[in-house]
């Protein structure tokens, strides 16, 4: 989606959870706080749903979007990343 957005290829790369971990250390967090990221990491998977939710409008105060529309107009954060 992100792809068809910027009009160019983009790659994706998994890394392995000790990966993710190790990376979280490397850049300042402590063991402890950087064991629960990766535990909440986890259960945010098997939890994942793409469904956009209505109560998004009673937390946020406006219509909830869908992943591409939000990605659409933020294209320009995406491209300045490059």
């Amino acid at each position: 989606m992100l792809a068809e957005i910027l009009g160019r290829p983009l790659r994706f790369e998994e890394i392995t959870p000790e990966r993710a971990r190790a990376d979280l250390e490397r850049f300042g967090v402590e063991p402890e706080p950087a064991a629960a990221i990766m535990a909440l990491r986890a259960t945010a998977l098997e939890s994942f749903t793409s469904v956009v939710h209505p109560t998004v409008a009673a937390v946020t105060g406006r219509s909830p979007r869908t992943f591409q529309e939000w990605a659409f107009e933020y294209r320009a954060e995406f491209t300045a990343a490059q």
